[in-house]
């Protein structure tokens, strides 16, 4: 089948303390699997549902890849759409897939590795540079990551 995007599960790094990594690539080795790669029965095995929020510290709906066409073009930071007059800019026939498997069939084969914040050195310059950011994505939608706006108020009350 001809897809127009497909959308590939992240998995979160896990933190270290160390403030100085060098080099993530070789020394985060360590990844919390995407619970929507993982049947919901399985995953509450090692995280119940009713704990509240998932474990990542981040998102985990992925990224997106899209087939390079006239009129594609970002839909936020997480998908692609189609110039078009329907309100997410996507037409009727789009198709889309998670994780490489039709809609509904999803399963982990390849992923995207998310080396969300690695040391304690890094995550500060992070948050150093991305300042006193809105509590809304791009002033619209709101950031619904909660270790994200907390980082951004601890470095801002550090200054």
């Amino acid at each position: 089948p001809e897809y127009s995007q497909v959308r590939f599960l992240n998995w979160e790094g896990l933190l270290t303390e160390d403030e100085d990594v060098r080099d993530w690539f070789k020394e985060v080795t360590w990844f919390k699997v995407n619970p929507n790669s993982v049947d919901r029965d399985k995953y509450e095995d090692f995280w119940p549902f009713e704990k509240g929020p998932r474990p990542f510290l981040g998102y985990d709906n992925g990224k997106s890849a899209a087939r390079v066409a006239p009129g594609v073009r970002p839909m936020g930071v997480h998908e692609w759409g189609l110039a078009t007059d329907h309100p997410k800019g996507f037409p009727a026939n789009l198709t889309f897939e998670e994780d490489g498997m039709p809609r509904g069939k999803k399963r982990a084969g390849a992923v995207v590795l998310h080396y969300i914040n690695c040391g304690f050195l890094h995550w500060k310059r992070k948050y150093q540079i991305l300042g006193d950011f809105s509590d809304k994505f791009f002033n619209q939608t709101k950031i619904d990551v909660p270790f994200h706006l907390k980082s951004r108020d601890v470095v801002r009350e550090s200054r």
